[in-house]
């Protein structure tokens, strides 16, 4: 595992992205019902979407009431993270 962390963090120096790490010690979070993904296009006739996989299929959603909770999700699980630079240390 020691070697996926160290690819890890190589990969978090490149720019534009960021790898935070969620701990053990976050316990139980909004984020564990199922994975999702937000995408967010700057061109106006492309929506926004949460893309959210589950055990028979997955769902792309648009309305504004399913990105406005899938984002408050994000910034929940967000904010109990830490940057992967602080996990290893």
């Amino acid at each position: 595992m020691a070697e996926q962390r160290a690819h890890l963090a190589g990969l978090g120096r490149r720019v534009r992205v960021e790898i935070r790490i969620l701990p053990w010690s976050a316990g139980a979070h909004a984020a564990m019902v199922s994975p999702f993904t937000l995408l967010d296009f700057a061109d106006p006739d492309d929506p926004d979407i949460a893309y959210v996989e589950s055990h028979v299929g997955a769902r792309y959603l648009e309305r504004p009431e399913e990105l406005a909770e899938y984002r408050r999700i994000f910034r929940l699980i967000r904010e109990q993270s830490v940057p992967i630079e602080e996990h290893l240390r």
